[in-house]
C-alpha cells in the first residue's frame, strides 16, 4: 500500500508542480528583464532597419545598420532559447513526476494483487507443523 500511495502522492505532486515551485527558480526576474529588452531592441533596430531613410544612406550606414539588427537578433534569439529551455524544465519535472507516480501507483498495484494472489483465502500452517502419522508394522 505504501508504494500505491508513494506514487499517487507523486501524481498529485505532478498535477500541482506549476502552482508549487515558483517561476523563479528556472526564469530569474534578471532574466526576464534582459528577454524583454532584447525584444525591445529588436524591435527597434527593426523598424530602424525598415525605415526609408536608410534605403537613401550610403554603404557604410546600411552595414551598420545591419550589423546591430544582426546582433540584436542575435540577442533575442539566444535569450529566446533561454526561456524555452526554462519553460521545458518545468514541464519536463512535472512530467517525470506524473510518469514516476503512474509507474509507482501501477507496481504497488501489482504488488497487492499478487499478494492477494499468494493468500487465496485458504489458511495455510507453516511448514513442518503436519501431524506425522504413526505406522506399525
Amino acid at each position: 500500500m505504501g508504494v500505491i500511495c508513494t506514487g499517487l502522492v507523486l501524481l498529485g505532486l505532478s498535477y500541482a508542480w506549476n502552482f508549487i515551485v515558483p517561476r523563479d527558480v528556472v526564469w530569474s526576474q534578471e532574466q526576464a528583464r534582459e528577454s524583454a529588452q532584447a525584444a525591445a531592441n529588436l524591435h527597434q533596430m527593426t523598424h530602424v532597419a525598415g525605415h526609408s531613410d536608410i534605403s537613401r544612406s550610403s554603404d557604410e550606414d546600411k552595414r551598420h545598420v545591419e550589423a546591430h539588427l544582426a546582433s540584436a537578433q542575435k540577442r533575442f534569439d539566444e535569450s529566446r532559447a533561454g526561456l524555452d529551455r526554462a519553460v521545458a524544465l518545468r514541464e519536463n519535472s512535472a512530467t517525470a513526476l506524473r510518469w514516476i507516480g503512474i509507474g509507482l501507483s501501477g507496481f504497488g498495484i501489482l504488488l497487492y494483487l499478487a499478494a492477494q494472489a499468494s493468500h487465496d483465502g485458504s489458511p495455510r500452517r507453516p511448514r513442518g507443523s503436519e501431524k506425522k502419522v504413526a505406522t506399525k508394522r
